[in-house]
This record gives structure tokens, C-alpha cells and sequence, in this order.
């Protein structure tokens, strides 16, 4: 049954609290033809109290917030400040439409919140002046009530229509009595047939009155009682001080609210703006923008058409439990060591203790320690020394941030955990070298074990593959920065990092080709092939630089450079001379010693993070990532910390803001709505392809998946449908691991950049 209730005295309103029951359905449905959506598991969320005459608080200024101070080990010009939200309303466009059939003749001057219709001429019927939007999803045997404030300069009746927009066929109507006084109406309905392009009518044409007249309508929401969860967000936070963004996958209507998730009221309302066609998607995509809500708590975003967001939090730090179990995913890929009850579910006894041997060699050598590489148990040298530059260089940007209570295998001895982590690689990469100074390449049985293979139960030959010169400049240039880092912590470490570092050095000096050992006949595990060894020659020898103020090494790094190749590029494993950039360009003094080189460096690094935020400009959800490759969420998150690099030392607000973007990428504001780090948000991971997990047949959290991958590298993904958009090649199948496996470098890429984005 239709209602219709009428409230006069509208600024002593007392509206009562609502809940929204919201129903799971798994039904992909296709919006407007192109549109992909699936109806998710929301939590229930009560209906926010919508006041007569919400406040236009999109244009609020903020008070400005003094600059953090942050007691970083390395030089960087700038720290955190507060970011100041831009004024949306400069680029607002309504979609409601104004219809007039002649002889009626209207004019309508919108803002996000507000329509006001001038009517010149009324016509012949009621629905000869109307405003009306549609593309909004109806739901058979949903009610969904219509809430707005309307006033006439002439006392009149309004009409009010909800309808199928493709067929005319009407799910309901009202007429409103409407005069001078703004009043409050509240309007439900339920339609009796599915349409995803339902439409809503306010008629405002003639009803006995021709005189010409002005009519505003103010705050309009429809809400259901069964919301879709269309609204793409961080589903697990945002700080108070930064800015906040969310991505509607589909028209929503002009304003969005943001919903206190304990009172139900209206935290902040704001304009949708930004409609952008979207291939990399199938979307057409827009934005909403809440910076000003700086007041902690937990909040879900509710459009004008009643569609949703998943819960999020806004505090002061809302990662602390997230970089914990970033940090500890790496905890649970030790390798040789008894995970106890530290690990609860993913506890083992020590695996792989037997020695490697060198293949095509009797040698055998003590290869125990290091970090399983990703979902198999290899352990390689180019990817772990990855992880370790992103753990040394997360602790001396931010040591503060960091504890020895991670609830870890080493919490509690007086040292921080992160670098507990990072020195278990360490000494494993220590034993990786042999007596001429290179690195072997890897440690690793000849295949991968099955799927479900325990660790302890992985009983294969490990064997040793050649040194070459890209695994054995990583590991100089690990080592090396590890040198610092340990200095006043552990002196006599750091001096055995030193010379490692130094004998390596000497090696590649004495290997100036580039030189990579690839599989052998027989051998099925990761290759990690790189096309070039010059970015990390670079960071080796500026890792030495910064370790030892050594001039030598200084001219080297230069004379890399001078080359005329690209050695400065990203953080990546295979990619990685920014590194060298950033040590340079951080340690005290280097513009004063070179100030040529250093404004060199710092230029080229200004103008990768200006092309990364290019990239992010045409992507409606802000996502450093051109193209959906292997490990593409790796990507974004090195992506991310080149932003946060250009920013410690250029302070441009865009390249901070841009680097958190891509952390609420990972974290679900995206287009396959998944947080993809398991066990956080409301969607996440949970068959990732892991063998220690799958093994004991736990999910565990603090796991970064790798993300869509739009070259189908396995069965799994090769079976979606043929038209899937690029950044939705993603299934949560242990099976798919070109989409879904882990990896040590991804989580150590994500931990960094939390970590220097946190201050």
C-alpha cells in the first residue's frame, strides 16, 4: 500500500530511526546494458535521520593542522599536514531532467541538494512539467520510501511517481499539497517487477493553477530496505586529517550522506560529480568527496538513489592492526624455523633444514632461514632482498611507528619486530654467498610440491642455482642499507653486512656484463628473469655511498647513470633504482656535496611521481596502474611509494594524496568492491593460493593478494567470460594464481607504504 505522511512544523521534526535489514543476494545483474553489479553481503545499517533542510556541508573549510613532526633516520624535507578538501561544487552537474511539454514552458537552476523549478507555464496536465531522473534499480518486493522538503510560491498539488523508465509502467504514485512553507513529506512504495533503470517523477505541471510560480525541492532520498552495496570505499579506514574519497559505480543521483553507523544520523552530505566512462571496468563511474568529516568513528556512505558503501572507520591511525599483520604475514613464510603457537593456525614444525646443493656440483652448503617467497616455498634472492629494502627503509623513515609487540616469534628480546623480520632474511642472504663474492640466484627444490603440501612435509633435494650479477647487486645493496640500519642496535651485525656488501661490490666490479642463471632442464620454479642489471648496480653502489661516505662509490652509482639507461625507475623487485635515488637524496648533506646530481635525482624523481598522478587522473578510481598485469596490486602499492618518495621531498599535497589512493584501492575502493588483504573489510581473500595455508586449511590474515591480471595466466581465470573488463580478471580461488597467490614483496611494498604514509 501506498503511504503518504505530512509533516508541517518541520524544524521541531522528530524522526525516528529506522533499520535497514539488508538481505544477501549473489545475482550478477547487468546495469543500463553495460554495467556489471553484484548484490553483497551488507551489514545492518540504520536509516540515517534526514533532516528537513540537510546543511550544504560540502564548501565547510577546515581548520588548518600543523605539520607532524616525524623523527625519521633519514633526511626528508617534508612531513604529513592536513589536506584541504576541494570545492566539488565547481564541478557539479545534476542529472535530474527537467521535462516540459508545450504549451508548459519551466527553468530549473540546480545544486546538489536543491532543485528550484520555474514555471512560466503549467500545460494541460500535471505531467506536463516535470523533474525526473532514472538508471536507478528497483527491486521487486523491496519498499523504498521517498524523502524530501518541498515548497510552492502558490499553493498547489504535486504529483510524485515511481516507474519503470524503459516501460512507462508506474510502481506508484502521490499527489503532495504543497504551499509557501517548506514541509517535510516521507512517500513508500514497492515495486512489483526487477527493473535496473526505475525512474522517479516529481510532477509539477498543471493542477488547476496556471499562474506563474517557483517551487523548490530540497534534500531528496529514496531509501529501500534493502540497499545495494554500490558505493566503492576503504573498507577499512581513513585518517581524520586527510582526504576521503568514494567511487559510485553506476548514477547514484547528485548528493551522497555519510552515515554515522551507531546514531543512524547524517554525519556529512556532499555532490556526486565526476561522470566518467571507464574501460578498464565496464563502468561509468563518479565521485564523492567527505574530507571535511573529521570527527572519529565508524560511518557507511548512502547515496540520493539509496545505494550503499560497506562499513569504514575515520580515526587518528585507522592501521595499526593492518600494518601488524603486514608486518606478520612475513613472520608465517619463515622458512627452517618451528612456527609455534605464536602462529596459532599456521604453526609447523622447521622445514626445509637439509643442505642445498649447488647444481651440477658436489658442494653443499647451509642454505636454513629466509622467508618462503610467496604461495610455494622457493626462496629467492631478487624478491626477498625487495622485501627487506621496503622493512629497513619503512623503520628509518618512521622508528617510532614501530614495537616489539607484534605478538611474533621474536617479540619481546628489546628489538623492534620489523627488523627481527628483516635480519631473519638478512642472515639467510648472508649464507647465499659464496666464496667469490657473488649470490646465488635461489634455494629451491626442482618443482613446485602439490597445492596442499605441509612445509615440513616438503622433503625434495633443495638445490642452488648459479650467482649472477642482478641477484648479487640486490643483495649488496640490501645489505649495505642494512649496515646503517643496524649500526646502533646491533654493531657487530652491521659490520658483517658491511663486508658482505663490499665483497659483493668487488665481484660485480669485476663482472661488468650482466649475467642471469635461468632454469636448467628438469626445473619448474620462479625464474624472476630481469632484462638489466644497471638499477641495481645503481642502488648497490649508492646503498654503499650512504653506508660509508665513500666517494668512490658515489662516482660509480653516477657513472651507472651517466649511461644513458633508465636505472631510475620504481621500487619494483625487477625495477628497482629508485631506491638508490631515494638513499641519495635522504642522506644528509648530499646536496651539498653534489648539488648538481642531487637536483638531477630529484627532478627525475618529481617527474615519475607527475606521470604516475597523470595515470591516476583518468582512472575514476584514482589507481596508479595503466596496465592489469601478474602482481598488479604490487604495482599500485610501488606506484604508491614512488608517490611518497616525490612527496618527503617536494611536499606537493597530490603526490601524498595520490599514494593514499592506492592504498584505498587495496583496501576496497575498487571496481570487484574487494579489500584484497585477507581477513580485513568486509570483503576479502579467502582461498588465496598459499600452500602453507591451504595446507593447514586456515585463512590467516594480513595476506596481500596479487590482483587482476588481464593476460589469464591459469585455468581459473581463463574461464571468466570473455568480456570481462581488464580489473575485473580477479577470482578468490586458490587455483588462480596469476591472480590470487601472495607474495613477501607485496606485503613488504604495502607495509612501506603505510608506514610513510602514516606520518
Amino acid at each position: 500500500m501506498n503511504k503518504i505522511r505530512k509533516k508541517f512544523d518541520f524544524e521541531h521534526l522528530n524522526i525516528n530511526v529506522r533499520f535497514l535489514i539488508v538481505i544477501l543476494l549473489t545475482v550478477d545483474l547487468v546495469i543500463l546494458g553495460v554495467l556489471l553489479v553484484r548484490r553483497k553481503p551488507v551489514v545492518e545499517k540504520p536509516i540515517a535521520v534526514i533532516t528537513p533542510t540537510p546543511e550544504a556541508t560540502a564548501s565547510a573549510e577546515p581548520e588548518p593542522t600543523p605539520e607532524i613532526e616525524r623523527n625519521s633516520l633519514l633526511s626528508l624535507l617534508y612531513h604529513k599536514t592536513a589536506y584541504t578538501a576541494e570545492n566539488l561544487t565547481e564541478h557539479f552537474t545534476s542529472e535530474w531532467e527537467l521535462l516540459a511539454h508545450e504549451p508548459a514552458y519551466a527553468e530549473t537552476s540546480n545544486t546538489y541538494d536543491t532543485q528550484t523549478v520555474s514555471i512560466s507555464a503549467t500545460g494541460d496536465s500535471l505531467s506536463s512539467v516535470a523533474i525526473s531522473r532514472g538508471g536507478i534499480p528497483f527491486y521487486s518486493g523491496v519498499t523504498y520510501t521517498v524523502f524530501l522538503n518541498i515548497s510552492s510560491s502558490l499553493p498547489r498539488k504535486v504529483g510524485v511517481t515511481a516507474h519503470n523508465w524503459d516501460s512507462g509502467a508506474a510502481f506508484g504514485s502521490t499527489t503532495l499539497d504543497v504551499n509557501e512553507t517548506m514541509n517535510y513529506y516521507e512517500w513508500s512504495f514497492t515495486p512489483s517487477s526487477t527493473t535496473y533503470n526505475g525512474g522517479l517523477s516529481i510532477d509539477l505541471g498543471n493542477n488547476g493553477i496556471t499562474d506563474p510560480h517557483t517551487v523548490v525541492i530540497q534534500g531528496t532520498r529514496l531509501v529501500g530496505d534493502d540497499s545495494n552495496a554500490a558505493v566503492r570505499t576503504s573498507q577499512v579506514g581513513y585518517y581524520t586529517d586527510e582526504q576521503k574519497q568514494c567511487t559510485f559505480i553506476y548514477s547514484s543521483g547528485d548528493l551522497f550522506d555519510v552515515v554515522n553507523q551507531e546514531t543512524g544520523n547524517i554525519a556529512y552530505s556532499g555532490a556526486i560529480v565526476g561522470k566518467t566512462e571507464n574501460p578498464d571496468t565496464g563502468e561509468v563511474n563518479y565521485y564523492g568527496d567527505f574530507t571535511n568529516l573529521r570527527e572519529p568513528g565508524t560511518y557507511f556512505i548512502r547515496s540520493q538513489t539509496g545505494v550503499i558503501s560497506h562499513t569504514f572507520t575515520i580515526s587518528d591511525d585507522p592501521f595499526v592492526e593492518l600494518r601488524r599483520a603486514t608486518l606478520r604475514m612475513l613472520s608465517y613464510q619463515r622458512c627452517g624455523e618451528d612456527l609455534g603457537e605464536w602462529a596459532d593456525g599456521m604453526s609447523h614444525p622447521a622445514c626445509h633444514t637439509g643442505h642445498s646443493n649447488f647444481y651440477l656440483t658436489d658442494v653443499l652448503k647451509d642454505t636454513t632461514g629466509g622467508w618462503h617467497d610467496a604461495g610455494d616455498y622457493g626462496r629467492y634472492v631478487k624478491t626477498g632482498t625487495k622485501s627487506v629494502n621496503d622493512l629497513l627503509l619503512a623503520y628509518m623513515n618512521v622508528p617510532e611507528l614501530f614495537d616489539d609487540v607484534n605478538e611474533g616469534p621474536d617479540s619481546g628480546n628489546g628489538i623492534p619486530d620489523i627488523l627481527d623480520e628483516a635480519r631473519y632474511e638478512l642472515e639467510w642472504l648472508l649464507k647465499m654467498q659464496e666464496e667469490g663474492g657473488g649470490f646465488f640466484v635461489k634455494a629451491t627444490t626442482m618443482s613446485f610440491p602439490d597445492d596442499f603440501m605441509a612445509p615440513e612435509n616438503d622433503l625434495e633435494q633443495l638445490y642452488l642455482l648459479a650467482p649472477d650479477t642482478i641477484a648479487t647487486a640486490d643483495a649488496v645493496g640490501s645489505l649495505a642499507i642494512a649496515s646503517r640500519t643496524f649500526q646502533e642496535i646491533d654493531a657487530e651485525f652491521a659490520k658483517q653486512c658491511l663486508e658482505a656488501a663490499k665483497k659483493g661490490e668487488s665481484y660485480l666490479s669485476s663482472h661488468s656484463e650482466m649475467s642471469a642463471t635461468m632454469n636448467p632442464m628438469g626445473f619448474s620454479t620462479g625464474q624472476y628473469l630481469d632484462d638489466g642489471d644497471l638499477d641495481a648496480r645503481f642502488t648497490a653502489e649508492m646503498a654503499l655511498y650512504t653506508a660509508t661516505a665513500d666517494a668512490g662509490y658515489l662516482q660509480k652509482a653516477k657513472d651507472i647513470y651517466n649511461t644513458g639507461e633508465s636505472v631510475v625507475n620504481s621500487t619494483l623487485w625487477n625495477n628497482n633504482g629508485m631506491y638508490g635515488a631515494y638513499l641519495f637524496l635522504s642522506t644528509e648533506g648530499a646536496n651539498e656535496v653534489d648539488p648538481e646530481f642531487y637536483n638531477e635525482l630529484l627532478n627525475v624523481l618529481d617527474s615519475m611521481a607527475a606521470e604516475i598522478v597523470n595515470v591516476t587522473n583518468i582512472t575514476p578510481y584514482h589507481v596508479a596502474n595503466g596496465v592489469y598485469a601478474w602482481g598488479s596490486n604490487s604495482t599500485i602499492a610501488n606506484n604508491g611509494i614512488v608517490l611518497s618518495m616525490a612527496y618527503d621531498f617536494t611536499g606537493k599535497q597530490e603526490y601524498y594524496q595520490t599514494a593514499m589512493e592506492q592504498v584505498n584501492y587495496l583496501l576496497g575502493k575498487n571496481s570487484l568492491d574487494m579489500c584484497f588483504i585477507s581477513g580485513f573489510g568486509t570483503n576479502y581473500p579467502k582461498s588465496q593460493h598459499n600452500r602453507l595455508s591451504l595446507s593447514k586449511n586456515t585463512v590467516e590474515i594480513g595476506f596481500l593478494s596479487g590482483g587482476p591480471d588481464a593476460s589469464r595466466e591459469d585455468k581459473i581465470a581463463e574461464q571468466l567470460p570473455a568480456d570481462t573488463p581488464p580489473a575485473k580478471i580477479y577470482v578468490d580461488d586458490y587455483r588462480s594464481y596469476s591472480t590470487n597467490e601472495i607474495a613477501i614483496y607485496y606485503n613488504s611494498a604495502l607495509l612501506y607504504l603505510l608506514t610513510t604514509l602514516a606520518w
